[in-house]
């Protein structure tokens, strides 16, 4: 019996990891199904993805530029504070504060029909609010990679007209 149970315990470290390599390949692997379905909706592990109702996309200082010029009457989105709003902005842009009382309701109310380029200090807030417009389909919307910091590095240009009362 002893020859027995021991030739069972040797195989028990083998089985053991068989089976937890198994179990991580399952975990990490997708379907084709699982594929597909992630090009269709844009899913947070591709940023660069779009739905099937949108486009959601995070671009550089230069295709931003490009796009605020190139879109048909694209809504420039700063979702910084107003603090930040008086040290510069892109000009053009409108101000909606990420951590505003109100701030789903003021995004909701931009006409879903117009691109929004958005962008923040950089790119944490401008980032969440892509994955929320996202989450509700139907938008095009291009994200400042880098935000604001990104843009002064640039030596794109910087507004300081306009000053909001905080």
């Amino acid at each position: 019996m002893s020859t027995t149970r021991s030739s069972r315990l040797s195989f028990l470290p083998m089985g053991l990891i068989l089976v937890a390599a198994y179990s991580l390949s399952a975990c990490q692997g997708t379907s084709s199904t699982d594929n597909a379905h992630a090009s269709q909706t844009g899913s947070a592990t591709d940023p660069e993805a779009s739905d099937t109702t949108g486009v959601y996309r995070d671009v550089d200082v230069a295709e931003f530029q490009t796009l605020m010029t190139s879109l048909t009457q694209p809504i420039v989105l700063d979702v910084r504070t107003p603090e930040e709003w008086n040290e510069g902005h892109i000009a053009g842009a409108q101000l909606i504060d990420f951590n505003a009382p109100g701030f789903a309701e003021s995004l909701a109310a931009l006409p879903a029909d117009r691109p929004l380029l958005i962008y923040c200090a950089s790119g944490g807030r401008s980032g969440k609010t892509l994955e929320r417009l996202r989450a509700e389909g139907g938008r095009e919307v291009y994200n400042l990679r880098g935000g604001m910091g990104a843009w002064r590095n640039a030596g794109a240009p910087v507004d300081m007209n306009d000053p909001i009362q905080p």
